[in-house]
């Protein structure tokens, strides 16, 4: 009579473990190597590349330029930059300098606070500068660079302290002298963009509250 092979029970469950453990040591190799190869990506983040990224500017309070103020009243230029490398990776703990830079259409200009203003950019590539407590008036270029990208933009602005003379505060940076610059605009003399703070197409009484405002206001702590 042929014999008839008998399977033990406790060989089939140990053959049974054994393939389950392969399979799960695979798969626990495979997503090993996924991780690694994600955090090999953002560990190896390449140099920022300007088209990539992104250099926004805002907080401008009326529709035709910024108000500054020396204590820091009225508007705040906030240049929020995120840096992408050229696979569109965030770039991480990048320097970046950000600087307000006269150009040929800046009558005036006075800062309290330190510029140009630098850090570095977050696990998001990201970095906000803020800049507030200003004095004078017209154009000013901001420039940021995180080389090898940069950018350069310009703004409008203004301020109560019109000839831009950043007096330390217990003193007043608005005068008798910036009142006298002021009212240059009023008719029927020409208009000027510097003394219409609400931006309305017409200096009036308005504006004179807005530039009042910076009357007994000087430079002080703290910064930005």
């Amino acid at each position: 009579m042929p014999r008839i092979p008998l399977h033990c029970p406790g060989t089939i469950t140990s053959s049974v473990t054994r393939t389950s453990r392969r399979w799960t040591m695979r798969n626990l190799l495979a997503l090993t190597a996924a991780l690694c190869l994600v955090l090999s990506g953002i560990a190896h983040a390449g140099p920022p590349v300007t088209a990539n990224s992104t250099n926004v500017i805002s907080g401008q309070g009326a529709p035709c330029q910024y108000r500054f103020r020396v204590d820091g009243g009225l508007d705040q230029l906030i240049v929020t930059t995120q840096l992408f490398d050229a696979v569109f990776v965030p770039v991480p703990a990048w320097p970046v300098t950000c600087q307000l830079v006269p150009n040929p259409g800046t009558l005036a200009f006075c800062t309290c606070c330190p510029n140009p203003q630098t850090g570095f950019t977050n696990a998001a590539g990201v970095i906000v500068f803020t800049f507030r407590k200003i004095g004078g008036r017209g154009t000013l270029d901001v420039f940021t660079n995180a080389a090898p990208a940069a950018w350069t933009s310009s703004i409008t602005f203004t301020s109560p302290d019109l000839n831009g003379s950043c007096e330390p505060s217990p003193q007043s940076s608005t005068t008798v002298v910036d009142l006298g610059l002021w009212a240059q605009c009023l008719a029927p003399g020409p208009y000027c963009t510097w003394s219409d703070y609400n931006c309305s197409g017409t200096v009036d009484v308005v504006d004179l509250g807005l530039f009042a405002g910076g009357f007994q206001k000087g430079c002080a702590p703290p910064c930005p």
